[in-house]
This record gives structure tokens, C-alpha cells and sequence, in this order.
């Protein structure tokens, strides 16, 4: 996308408003919609037009499709101008760079989701309806402490030694905020993540200079790290071997959702971690991207509450787990007291 490009969103919906909550708003002409009920209306301040204004729209206008089905490829073919969807339009480079800078600038200055409501004690706890009946079966197993169920449950999952899609450093803003963040933090820092998948995240922190481990429950995962020079072990990161007060950041992020006990996970974070660490989380908010594996909804009191017990917690933001998602994960910065 070039300097000075308009954009065109087809679909006055959440995730229209997600395009404009993400982009520079200036950016946008108008919205495009087929619900002739919303024609002439303003969504996110902005008009919502009808669909046939595209065919005179001109042709170095960027058009984003928030609705893709036949009807709308047919549409957009017609009109031959530079479109694209929601996954390849927030893939761009420079669209890339704008997200990251935001949340950044975000993460220094909006201070507001430390104001959401009462810190309360929080006990472990689980969901109370389930993704699936698998989802179902893994709650109640850890409900009664079998972890031989459990993991067998999470294993047929996760230890195929396959990447999934939503692993990739480019795709998860997530990671790339943590990693701007421990930048300035500090240079060649202990850290360790919980969690820790295919290692990623790991492999940008080292080549920035930081000495990392990371632990994970996926033998095959671990196995490639270790492959790589990375300081990997299979662990449940509920109790850990590693020593007290070692690390100057844990990095946990899209783990405490699946754990047994979120307390006693948070706890080990707290002990690991040195006297002025940090502890960077992120979960998904409450029931977005929702999944088997999931044993708990974390909305933004509880997340506070679970840290504010042990942590002085530097910010928490509302950011999205993927390029292309909306406001569907929590970012917490937390400092060991």
C-alpha cells in the first residue's frame, strides 16, 4: 500500500469497525454495505454507502472486504481495482508497522485498563460451559486431578510437532510488542517462556542477544529448539525446575487458559522470576477464539485480580491475537514486587 491510498471497507459490521479501530482513519473514504437498511448512514463516523458507488470509485483506491463469498468475489472482479481481504490486507508490511506502533504507543501512554473494576481474591476456577464435548471431558478430568487423562487429551492435540498457523512471529502483534517491550527492558537478560510452543518468540529474542529458555509439554517441540541451540525442556509449567529468582523476564503467553490451575502457574511465574522482573501474559478475552483446549474464560477483573496479588502490573491492553483479529486478547506487563 502506497503513501496517500484511500481505502474503500465493504461491511458495516464489528469487523469494519475493527479495519477502522486499527488503521489511520483519514485513510478511509467510506464504508461500502448491501444492507440497504444501513445506506446513508454513519458507522464509526464514517458514511456507509451503497455497493454500486464502487463501480465509480477510482481505481487507485484500496478496497478491504470484510465479507468474503461469491457474490462479493463477482463484485470485486468487476469493478478490477486493487482489493483485498481482511488476512491479506493487515499482512502488508506497512500495515504491519502501523499495528505495532500503535500498541506500542498504547502500551506507554493508555493506562486504562487498570482502572477496570474491583481487585477481588481469586480461587482457581473453570468454565462452565464447553466448547465440545472433548472440551467437556478435559474440564472435568482436571476437576478431579487425573493428569493422566489430561494429558493424553493434550497430547492428541498438540504433539503432532506440526506449526500451526497462528504461531508465526509475523502473524501475532502480541509477540512483537513483548519483544519491543524486553528491548527496553534491558540487553542480554535471562528469560524463559512458559509455554513456549515452537519457540518463535525465542528465536527473535536470541538473535537480539538475550540468553532464553523455554519449556513446553511437547516433547517433538522441544526437540526441534534444542536442535537449534536453544536451551529447551519438556515441563509442566506448573512447577518448574528451574531456580528461584533466576529470570528477568517470563514470557507466558496463550498458556494460563489451558492450565490445571491458573493460581499455581501464576505463582511459579512469581517465583522464577528476579526481585524487579517481569512477567509479560497474554490470554485470549473471555470466550474469543475460543477452542477445546480451553479450560477457563479470563475477562479483564479477573486477569487483574490473579496478578495483582504478587505484581505491581505495569498495563494491561485489549490488543488482537492475530493481524487480521479484533480485540480478542488481553496484553498484561506485570513486575515482580
Amino acid at each position: 500500500m502506497a503513501v496517500g491510498e484511500s481505502i474503500v471497507i465493504w461491511g458495516a459490521g464489528k469487523k469494519g469497525k475493527g479495519v477502522v479501530q486499527k488503521i489511520r482513519k483519514g485513510k478511509i473514504k467510506y464504508f461500502i454495505d448491501s444492507d440497504e437498511n444501513k445506506i446513508g448512514r454513519y458507522w464509526c463516523g464514517i458514511e456507509i454507502k451503497s455497493v454500486e458507488n464502487l463501480y465509480n470509485e477510482d481505481k487507485k483506491t484500496i478496497l478491504v472486504y470484510t465479507i468474503e463469498n461469491e457474490a462479493v468475489k463477482t463484485i470485486v472482479k468487476k469493478w478490477g481495482g486493487k482489493s483485498y481481504s481482511l488476512k491479506d490486507f493487515f499482512s502488508l508490511p506497512n500495515i504491519i508497522k502501523e499495528i505495532d506502533e500503535d500498541y506500542y504507543t498504547r502500551y506507554l501512554f493508555d493506562k486504562t485498563g487498570l482502572n477496570i473494576g474491583k481487585r477481588q481474591k481469586v480461587d482457581n476456577w473453570y468454565r462452565d460451559s464447553y466448547y465440545n464435548e472433548i472440551n467437556q471431558e478435559l474440564v472435568s478430568s482436571m476437576r478431579r486431578n487425573d493428569d493422566n487423562k489430561v494429558n493424553e487429551i493434550l497430547s492428541s492435540i498438540y504433539d503432532s510437532g506440526k506449526m500451526l498457523f497462528d504461531e508465526g512471529y509475523n502473524v501475532r502483534p502480541g509477540m512483537r510488542l513483548a519483544h519491543r517491550i524486553i528491548g527496553d527492558i534491558g540487553e542480554n537478560l535471562h528469560i524463559v517462556d512458559f509455554a513456549c510452543g515452537h519457540g518463535e518468540l525465542l528465536y527473535q529474542l536470541k538473535n537480539s542477544g538475550h540468553i532464553v529458555y523455554g519449556c513446553d509439554g511437547s516433547p517433538k517441540r522441544i526437540e526441534q529448539l534444542c536442535a537449534d541451540g536453544i536451551n529447551g525442556t519438556v515441563q509442566n509449567v506448573q512447577k518448574t525446575n528451574y531456580k528461584n529468582n533466576y529470570f528477568d523476564v517470563v514470557i507466558c503467553m496463550e498458556c494460563l487458559e489451558h492450565v490445571s490451575d491458573i493460581i499455581k502457574t501464576v505463582n511459579e511465574i512469581n517465583r522464577v522470576l528476579k526481585q524487579g522482573g517481569y512477567a509479560i501474559v497474554t490470554v485470549p478475552y473471555e470466550n474469543e477464539c475460543d477452542c477445546t483446549t480451553h479450560v477457563r474464560q479470563i475477562g479483564l477483573s479477573q486477569m487483574l485480580s490473579v496478578f495483582s496479588r504478587q505484581f505491581e502490573v505495569v498495563n494491561m491492553l485489549q490488543t488482537s491475537y492475530l493481524n487480521w483479529t479484533f480485540d480478542d486478547n488481553l496484553f498484561l506487563v506485570a513486575k515482580k514486587q
